[in-house]
């Protein structure tokens, strides 16, 4: 609806310290795979460069709390990894925080999402010049 605002989520208080200068909308502190938001919530998600930062085990757990916190007829836009690969940098852009990712691949997401209850609506390659072969997968999927 016209005039609605949106909600971002971030495990990392830093982050959402530094998102407030330039988002509008609430910002919530909170774990993707327990979201704390009431079942129903919202009319659609967009989990960018995010799911890929989950260890490859919960991946499920996080698309079923979409689905959850998802209106019927909802739509789910998320990002994963063109292939299965896990991997870290104890020292990511040169500021002492280690980064890990964990990228179960367009097969397993496309099974998860499925698994969740979604339907996919479509999957495409957008270039990505952070990945080995310039792309990444995105979903978009639909809660009937």
């Amino acid at each position: 609806m016209a005039g609605e605002v949106g909600v971002g989520l971030d495990i990392s208080r830093e982050q959402l310290s530094l998102a407030q200068t330039t988002v509008t909308g609430e910002l919530v502190q909170g774990d993707m795979t327990e979201l704390p938001f009431a079942t129903d919530s919202f009319d659609a998600i967009s989990a960018m460069y995010s799911l890929i930062h989950v260890p490859l085990d919960e991946h499920q757990a996080v698309l079923a709390e979409f689905a959850r916190v998802l209106r019927p007829g909802g739509t789910l836009l998320v990002t994963e990894g063109g292939m299965e690969w896990t991997g870290s940098n104890p020292d990511w852009l040169d500021s002492g925080t280690e980064m890990r990712w964990s990228m179960a691949g367009p097969e397993a997401t496309r099974d998860d999402l499925q698994g969740c209850g979604f339907e996919l609506r479509g999957v495409w390659d957008v270039p990505d010049p952070t990945t080995d072969d310039g792309k990444k997968p995105f979903f978009l999927a639909d809660l009937p």
